[in-house]
C-alpha cells in the first residue's frame, strides 16, 4: 500500500481524576525522582 495514508503515534494520554496519584506510581515504578513540586 504505497502512497496511502499514514499514523504515527507520538504520545500516550493517561487521563485519571487525580494527576499527582498517578504521576507518583510512575515515579515509584520507573525509581524517577522529583525536581520540584508546585501545587494545582
Amino acid at each position: 500500500m504505497s502512497g496511502g495514508p499514514r499514523t504515527r503515534l507520538s504520545g500516550i494520554v493517561l487521563g485519571t481524576p487525580d494527576p499527582r496519584a498517578l504521576a507518583d506510581f510512575y515515579r515509584h515504578l520507573m525509581g524517577w525522582r522529583v525536581k520540584w513540586d508546585e501545587p494545582e
